[in-house]
C-alpha cells in the first residue's frame, strides 16, 4: 500500500482517491477468488480421497470375502485329505493283510514241496517236517525263521533255513543271510542249507543269491513237485464238438 500511495501521490486528489478505492476492490476480489480456488481444490481433493477410500473399502470387502471362500475351500480340502488318508490307511492295511496271506500261502506250499526238491536236486533228506519256528535268543530276544527243518546230506546233519517272499530283491537276500548268520552264531553251528522261495525273480537277483550260496526256487518249481510231472505236460488237443449251426448244416447235407 505504501508504494501505491507513493506512485499515486503526484496525481490530483480527485484522481488519486478513486484509484486507491478501485485498487482495494480489485485486491479484495483477487483475495476472494484465490480463496474460492483453494476451497474448490480442497473440496475436489476430499472427494477424490473419499472415492479412493470407498474403492479401498470395496477391495477390502472383496478380499475379506475371498479370504472367507479360501478358508472354506481349505477346510473342505483338509476334510477330503483326511478322508483320503483314512482310505489310504485302510488300503495299506488291506494290502498288508493280502501280502501276509500270499506270503503264508507260499510258505505253506514251500514246506510241502521243498523236501522233494531238495531230495531230487541236492540229495538232501529231511529228518523233520519243515515249519515256521520262533527261537529264543539271549537277553529275551527272539529269532523268527520262516522255514526250518533238520536234514542229512551225505550222512552229515545239516539244518534247512528258508524264507518265502512274494517278490525277491537283493536286499531281501542280504537280510535273509543276516538271519542265517545269527542262527549259526547263537543257536546251532551245523552246516546250513539256505533256501528262498518266491513268485518273482529277476536274473540279477538270482545271480546275487547264487553268489551267496542261497538256493532260490520259484513257485512254478513248487507246483512241479506238488502236481507231479504228468500234470506239467500240455494236454492233447481235443476235437471240438460241432456247434448247433454246423450240425444243422451237416444234417441238411445228409438229407440232400
Amino acid at each position: 500500500m505504501v508504494q501505491l500511495f507513493e506512485v499515486l501521490s503526484p496525481l490530483p486528489e480527485q484522481f488519486r482517491l478513486p484509484l486507491i478505492h478501485a485498487f482495494e476492490i480489485v485486491r479484495e476480489e483477487a483475495a476472494q477468488t484465490a480463496t474460492k480456488t483453494d476451497v474448490l481444490e480442497v473440496r475436489d481433493a476430499i472427494r477424490e480421497l473419499a472415492e479412493a477410500q470407498r474403492r479401498t473399502d470395496e477391495n477390502v470387502g472383496q478380499l475379506a470375502r475371498r479370504m472367507g471362500e479360501l478358508a472354506e475351500a481349505q477346510k473342505r480340502t483338509e476334510e477330503r485329505l483326511e478322508r483320503l488318508i483314512t482310505s489310504h490307511d485302510r488300503l495299506c492295511d488291506q494290502v498288508g493283510a493280502l501280502s501276509h496271506t500270499v506270503g503264508y500261502r507260499l510258505e505253506d506250499e514251500a514246506c510241502l514241496a521243498l523236501p522233494g526238491l531238495l531230495r531230487g536236486d541236492r540229495g538232501i533228506e529231511l529228518s523233520s517236517p519243515l515249519d515256521r519256528r520262533f527261537f529264543q535268543l539271549a537277553a529275551g530276544r527272539e529269532l523268527e525263521v520262516n522255514i526250518w527243518g533238520e536234514a542229512k546230506r551225505n550222512g552229515s546233519e545239516v539244518v534247512v533255513l528258508g524264507q518265502a517272499k512274494s517278490q525277491l530283491w537283493k536286499r531281501d537276500v542280504d537280510r535273509f543271510i543276516e538271519t542265517c548268520d545269527r542262527f549259526a552264531n547263537e543257536l546251532s553251528p551245523k552246516p546250513q542249507i539256505r533256501v528262498i522261495v518266491t513268485y518273482y525273480l529277476t536274473p540279477d537277483v538270482a545271480a546275487h543269491a547264487k553268489a551267496q550260496d542261497v538256493l532260490v526256487y520259484r513257485s512254478l518249481d513248487l507246483a512241479r513237485v506238488r502236481d507231479g510231472p504228468s500234470k506239467n505236460r500240455l494236454p492233447r488237443r481235443v476235437a471240438r464238438a460241432p456247434t448247433s449251426r454246423t450240425s444243422m448244416q451237416l444234417g441238411s447235407r445228409h438229407r440232400r
